[in-house]
């Protein structure tokens, strides 16, 4: 029998929320924006959790980022191996 742990996991959105400067009001306008455009929860989800992961990458919220640091970010998960279908988003 295999022993699960039932300690809780945080997510990488907990995390940046709360690491992150800046990042709650943004996360929580963009999670609006994605809802109102009528994408489904789980699209929405994803969405948000890549914006969650770039965050915690440069410790700086997604909204402040320039055209350089996203490139060289996308470039960090090509070098990574992410899908093709991560990295799009």
């Amino acid at each position: 029998m295999t022993y699960v742990s039932k300690k809780r996991v945080e997510s990488c959105c907990e995390k940046a929320k709360r690491t992150v400067p800046n990042f709650i009001k943004a996360y929580q306008r963009y999670r609006k924006v994605y809802i109102a455009s009528g994408y489904s929860e789980s699209t929405c989800n994803n969405y948000l959790s890549a914006l969650c992961q770039i965050s915690l990458y440069y410790d700086q919220s997604f909204h402040l980022l320039n055209d350089q640091q996203i490139t060289e970010y996308m470039y960090h998960l090509r070098l990574r191996k992410v899908s093709h279908s991560s990295i799009k988003m």
